[in-house]
């Protein structure tokens, strides 16, 4: 085992920026036997190694975990903003034939309709009416919706109805 006092003296002189072969001469010009620096040289080393690895490790799993929640994140923006991507070819298909209608009040009353026959809360995102929208979500995915802020009168109703 290498002596403790060696060991730290060799830690200080290092980082006061003398060179390894330099302290050892002086070790050896004071009387320590060669064996006594190797091991002190040798222990000082590895803990300052120890220390880098420990640091390096952590950085390193940091960053994995960082990478994963980007990852995550990025992949849940994915599917909210295009919700068509994670619906079979039949909704696909649906979802093309209400965006075809000419009248936009047409085409929310066709998402709004598909949605509540397929029982999908994705396709309220695709109404551009908003107060539709929030009540077909309301209706799918049992949302809570302020009844009062719906001005289509039957709508409004069927919400305080629910």
């Amino acid at each position: 085992m290498a002596d403790k006092e060696l060991v730290d003296y060799i830690k200080k002189t290092k980082k006061m920026g003398f060179d390894i072969d330099k302290i050892k001469s002086r070790l050896i010009e004071a009387g320590h036997p060669n064996h006594e620096i190797h091991n002190a040289v040798k222990a000082a080393d590895t803990k300052t190694n120890l220390k880098v690895f420990l640091l390096i490790f952590f950085i390193a799993i940091a960053g994995v975990f960082s990478i994963g929640m980007l990852y995550k994140l990025v992949n849940n923006m994915q599917e909210f903003s295009n919700p068509s991507e994670s619906i079979s070819a039949s909704v696909v298909a649906e979802t093309n034939r209400c965006a075809s209608l000419e009248n936009p009040e047409a085409v929310d009353l066709c998402f709004y309709n598909f949605a509540k026959d397929t029982k999908d809360p994705k396709t309220c995102y695709r109404i551009e009416e908003e107060q539709i929208r929030d009540f077909c979500l309301f209706l799918l995915a049992d949302a809570e919706v302020d009844c009062s802020k719906i001005l289509i009168q039957d709508l409004k109703e069927k919400c305080e109805n629910s």
